[in-house]
């Protein structure tokens, strides 16, 4: 299936809400209502003010009105039914808190990127840091008074419950008032019991007869007298909007007395005199104009002259400005007059008029409309505009385009609700497309709670029955016009039937896998893997990522095996290369990434990892997930002993895992934060990170899980020399003869270090070589290869240096060409010992490589500045550093021997180093993404680059980083 991808950016998103972040402008006939004024003067001593009353009633003006006159921050938004989305809503309103100057231009950056990714956080997760921005930004915030307008438009509950949560967090500086024609689904009740709720309501809005009187003195010459004013005040009850319509009518009328004694106040009956005393007395031109934009929330030229087939986008600026200067309820949205909006009791009389007098009109101007928003590429109109029209070709056809650029939008749910909104017959006809849907809606919840996975589970649940529904009427209706004719018309083949029942059982187990992982059940995710390699029979790319993904996580979590999967990786790698799918691309090659570390292939799985990185930037929102697609990278500098730039990226992993409260990458990031301390001889820093580690599994219980806890804590014993407390640990560990758990691969290491401290050789030796068939696994070359260091450490104490040196040659040739330090350093003064021997005369150095003796000596260098009191600054070689490969080299352009840097220059290489994003880079810095941008620029053409992963690597080789 054919991906479109986005559009226009976040920023350029925003840019679109220009329109709804500021106050409409004040009509002409303004009455300035003092007392009501007043009234959200006081309200500010309460968190939440909810102005609630039906259309008509003022709301909107009276809010705009206060807004003006305010000297403290006030955020507007005006909600839209297309807000009724998770994403669009809570990203609007970070747009509108950007409105106020006292807050920096990019409050809720990093919010927005969470919420529009395809996998988002909790809601509560992105709110907790927005409010923590909200209350750190200035250190002493001024006043902020947020007004939400039109809140009744909103009916998804997972709205309702953020904005609870942060009614219940609302920093005090942070005033928040909603404007709804009905009482919105929030605690009022509570916040009402505690003082915190400050209520206007219809009663306090109507008009008074003072009120009356001065708004209709601006309408109607000459005024009405005390006596009709008081009636119109009594037939009207006060309603702001009424008055409004009866005073345009009765302009042209001479019996006003007798015209006010007949209304009876109702909205209906006044809705009743705009169809017959307003637009009755239009030009036909004016009043069609006024019926085909009444389709339309916001207004345009452009858009005007597309719904009304005008000739000109003109001629539409011309009509809509006269329709301003007749007060024919039209509101401007801006200080140019560009945008509009007509009143909503006025759209609501057109629309009624429109379906009763023209209702064939109505789906060919909404067709209209959604070609308009199709040719500008803004998509949810273009598809809310074709369902409105009935025209569900062509809102499936837009949405099978523009899947997954929802999906990467972190609007998956919103295609789910558009999709079971067609009928059958356009069901039958893209049946795929609801499974595809439900396909992206089952790649949301990779690490949500149990709460939001079941309720994706539930809308996939939802579309996979209509997509049954409609199978199996397939089926019947084959079988009977088969049993009546003797021939088969079923309206789906039989190979797309069978594609589609496959598809619907991968769904399923796709359901099931998240399920067995989330209960840690790995023997029904061992069925379910199986169920799904059966099953992995599509064409289309993104179906292989399921079950890729459930193949990886047994091998690599489960079994410990994910050396096994590189070559299909590298396989999968090309094909999904050729797909366009961002998500697949960037998953596959994280998880090529990680399996290359397993396989020992550092240099792979680097720039692997560093694609990745680069393919995500792309992804914009799905920044989330960056800490797992670093994990890789981090273990590879852990090995080139690049520990500084290990420590720097795992405390940013952490930080950001801890925002976002990704307690599993939460615990990755601690575990692997430890083992860079450790290295670095930094025991204080490692008491510190156990102590918080402690706390997280204590509170989470997820270190228990991982297992991890007790094996950093051993290693830490050894480094402070205390050998007992090490050694008490050994003596409740069980090695069985059968399968190891994926825990016991990481202690054995540590156990043997124990051993080595203790020595006790040949109890080492015969343990390393008693449990060889598990070490020694061409399975998982990481466990190899630290299986191999020790066994050559082993042997070469236990006197048994003919093997040791075998072993050893074994070992060099898999390690050196991928330039591993580590592997040789963890094992410390044992050792350095062993590797001496190969230095001395009458050693087997006559059989080694002169590189591999060079190898040897750099090894005993970096031992040698790990003791105690030697500089512990060395990193990789730049012989040993990751360099361009061959095909890399071929490709990079020739540039100068010297490359001159500014010390900006190397302030954004160091960063991009370091797997930075540009938008890291500018944080960091402190500069605008633009100049970040020109940085890089400069940098890759100065070092003959084209790529970041290149200028990384070029700048490696030529010792710049």
């Amino acid at each position: 299936m054919h991906t479109q991808q986005p559009a226009t950016t976040t920023e350029q998103g925003m840019m679109l809400l220009s329109s709804r972040l500021a106050p409409p402008r004040l009509p002409n006939a303004l009455v300035e209502r003092e007392r009501l004024l007043t009234a959200l003067d006081e309200a500010l001593s309460t968190p939440l003010t909810l102005l609630s009353a039906s259309a008509g009633w003022g709301k909107t003006t009276l809010l705009s009105v206060w807004a003006h006159r305010q000297k403290m921050q006030v955020a507007w938004l005006e909600l839209s039914e297309l807000d009724n989305s998770p994403t669009r809503f809570w990203v609007a309103l970070i747009a509108a808190l950007r409105r106020c100057p006292d807050l920096p231009a990019n409050v809720g950056e990093n919010v927005v990127a969470q919420l529009q990714s395809p996998q988002p956080p909790p809601l509560s997760s992105c709110l907790t840091v927005l409010l923590h921005e909200l209350e750190r930004e200035p250190p002493h915030p001024a006043p902020i008074v947020l007004i939400v307008d039109d809140y009744q438009v909103i009916e998804e509950s997972v709205i309702h419950q953020g904005m609870a949560f942060l009614l219940e967090h609302l920093p005090a500086h942070l005033h928040l008032i909603l404007s709804s024609r009905v009482d919105p689904d929030l605690p009022l009740a509570r916040l009402r019991a505690h003082g915190q709720l400050t209520e206007i309501r219809a009663d306090e809005l109507r008009f008074q007869e003072g009120e009356a009187s001065q708004f209709l003195h601006k309408m109607l010459s000459p005024p009405l007298s005390e006596e009709e004013l008081q009636l119109l005040v009594s037939r009207t009850e006060g309603w702001i909007a009424g008055l409004h319509l009866v005073a345009l009518t009765m302009q042209k009328r001479e019996d006003r007395t007798a015209y006010i004694e007949t209304l009876t106040g109702s909205q209906r009956y006044l809705l009743d005199y705009v169809q017959e005393d307003i637009l009755a007395r239009l030009s036909p031109d004016t009043r069609d104009f006024l019926l085909h934009i009444a389709i339309l929330s916001r207004l345009d030229a452009a858009v005007c002259q597309a719904v009304t087939a005008a000739p000109t986008k003109a001629a539409s600026q011309h009509m809509l400005v006269l329709l301003e200067r007749a007060n024919l309820f039209l509101v401007p949205l801006d200080e140019e007059r560009r945008t509009y909006r007509l009143h909503d009791l006025f759209r609501e009389a057109l629309l009624a008029t429109l379906h009763t007098t023209q209702p064939e009109l109505e789906p060919v101007l909404h067709h209209r409309v959604a070609r308009f928003y199709e040719a500008q590429e803004q998509w949810a109109e273009a598809i809310t505009h074709a369902l409105a029209g009935a025209d569900f070709s062509t809102a499936a056809r837009l949405m099978e385009q523009t899947v997954e650029q929802f999906w990467l939008r972190g609007e998956a749910a919103t295609m789910a609700r558009w999709v079971l909104a067609l009928p059958e017959q356009t069901v039958r006809e893209h049946t795929p497309l609801l499974l595809t849907i439900a396909l992206y809606l089952l790649h949301t919840v990779g690490q949500t709670t149990e709460v939001q996975r079941a309720r994706v589970h539930q809308q996939v649940r939802q579309i996979m029955a209509r997509v049954e529904s409609i199978l199996q009427r397939s089926v019947a209706g084959t079988a009977h016009l088969t049993a009546t004719t003797g021939t088969g018309a079923g309206t789906v083949s039989l190979p797309e039937e069978a594609r589609l029942y496959r598809r619907l059982r991968l769904l399923r187990a796709g359901m099931g896998g998240h399920e067995a992982i989330a209960a840690l059940d790995f023997e029904r995710l061992n069925a379910l893997h199986q169920e799904m390699q059966e099953l992995d029979q599509d064409e289309e790319v993104i179906w292989h990522i399921l079950p890729l993904a459930f193949n990886f996580i047994l091998h690599y979590r489960v079994w410990g095996e994910g050396a096994r999967l590189v070559p299909q990786l590298l396989s999968a790698k090309e094909q999904v290369s050729l797909s366009g799918s961002l998500f697949a691309n960037a998953r596959v090659r994280q998880w090529l990434a990680l399996a290359a570390v397993e396989a020992g292939q550092l240099r792979l799985a680097y720039q692997e990892s560093l694609a990745a990185l680069e393919l995500i930037e792309q992804m914009a929102g799905y920044a989330l997930l960056k800490g797992y697609f670093q994990t890789a990278q981090v273990e590879v500098l852990y090995q080139w002993n690049r520990l500084e730039e290990a420590r720097g990226r795992l405390q940013t992993i952490i930080q950001d895992a801890a925002t976002w409260q990704q307690s599993d990458l939460l615990t990755m990031g601690y575990i692997a934060l430890m083992k860079v301390e450790l290295a670095s001889g930094d025991l204080s820093a490692v008491e510190l990170s156990l102590h918080e580690f402690e706390l997280l599994e204590e509170h989470r219980g997820y270190g228990g899980n991982w297992r991890w806890l007790p094996v950093i804590r051993a290693r830490w014993w050894l480094a402070q020399g205390q050998v007992r407390e090490a050694s008490a640990w050994t003596t409740g560990l069980i090695f069985p003869e059968a399968a190891w758990e994926a825990s016991l691969y990481d202690a054995f290491p540590v156990v043997m270090r124990v051993y080595f401290a203790e020595l006790r050789w040949t109890e080492a030796l015969e343990l390393l070589e008693r449990f060889s068939g598990n070490l020694g696994r061409s399975a998982n070359s990481r466990i190899t290869f630290t299986y191999l260091a020790q066994y050559m450490v082993a042997l070469h104490h236990a006197g048994q240096n003919e093997q040791a040196h075998e072993v050893a040659a074994r070992l060099f040739a898999l390690t050196e060409p991928e330039g591993y330090l580590r592997v040789y350093l963890d094992e410390g003064e044992p050792m350095r010992q062993a590797l001496e021997a190969f230095l001395f005369p009458h050693s087997h150095q006559h059989d080694l490589a002169a590189s591999t003796m060079a190898y040897i000596s750099q090894l005993l260098a970096a031992i040698a500045q790990e003791q105690p009191g030697a500089n512990r600054s060395l990193v990789a070689t730049p012989a040993l550093a990751p360099g361009p490969s061959s095909a890399q080299q071929e490709s990079v352009s020739p540039s100068a021997p010297g490359v001159s840097l500014t010390q900006r220059e190397q302030d954004v290489l160091r960063l991009l180093g370091t797997g930075a994003s540009n938008q890291d880079i500018a944080r960091t810095l402190v500069i605008e993404l633009p100049t970040v941008k020109k940085h890089v620029s400069n940098l890759l053409g100065k070092l003959g680059a084209t790529s970041r992963t290149q200028a990384v690597a070029l700048a490696r080789a030529r010792s710049l980083l």
